[in-house]
């Protein structure tokens, strides 16, 4: 499933039903869309999950790193007891900051 970083900021205006900022991670959705995207491409925040929405194309570019990535969730990591807040957070904002500079 490809994952997308989005451009650039998405209000309201220009979509009514959301607001999306520049640099947040979407995945492609391939569920069924029931018809309600038009000209831009259904995604989700979460990789093959719901809620989908509708992106303009012009506003995000495929991240081919992360598109193959497993899904991991960090609470679960958590409950194995092998991670601690601190080092996740510290991984995640070390991840963020590769993947925008």
């Amino acid at each position: 499933m490809t994952a997308y970083r989005i451009k650039r900021d998405i209000d309201k205006r220009e979509q009514p039903w959301m607001e999306i900022r520049a640099g947040e991670i979407v995945y492609a959705y391939a569920g069924c869309t029931y018809g309600c995207i038009g000209a831009g491409l259904a995604v989700s925040r979460r990789r093959g999950e719901t809620p989908f929405f509708e992106v303009p194309k012009d506003a995000i570019e495929p991240i081919s790193a992360l598109a193959n990535r497993p899904i991991v969730r960090w609470g679960s990591l958590l409950a194995l007891g092998s991670f601690s807040p601190g080092v996740l957070l510290r991984s995640v904002l070390l991840r963020r900051q590769q993947l925008n500079g």
